[in-house]
């Protein structure tokens, strides 16, 4: 595909624009970084950048709460299934209730 011009689209600099720029340098892709919070090393390769995202993602106070809320949840659905387990394992079997 040919284009007229390389250069990156806002055209705030002139600069070609390369999944590089895009992702890491472009001031726009550097705005919704931070909006998520995601602080951008641009000296970084980009597979430091992927891997400073990832700590940052999972130390943010949101992945957090989520994972904390999922813990008590998947606690809570645990015990109920054991105890079910349980009564069913330890209930006295009887005849009559199969044919009810």
């Amino acid at each position: 595909m040919k284009l007229q011009s390389y250069s990156c689209a806002l055209r705030t600099q002139n600069v070609e624009e390369s999944l590089h720029h895009l992702h890491l340098h472009c001031p726009f892709s550097q705005q919704c970084w931070g909006i998520l919070n995601l602080h951008v090393s641009t000296n970084d390769h980009a597979f430091q950048v992927l891997e400073h995202f990832k700590k940052q993602i999972h130390q943010s106070p949101t992945v957090q709460a989520c994972k904390a809320a999922f813990k008590a949840e998947n606690h809570t659905f645990v015990i109920a299934r054991e105890q079910e387990i349980q009564l069913f394992l330890y209930k006295p079997f009887r005849w009559s209730n199969m044919t009810k």
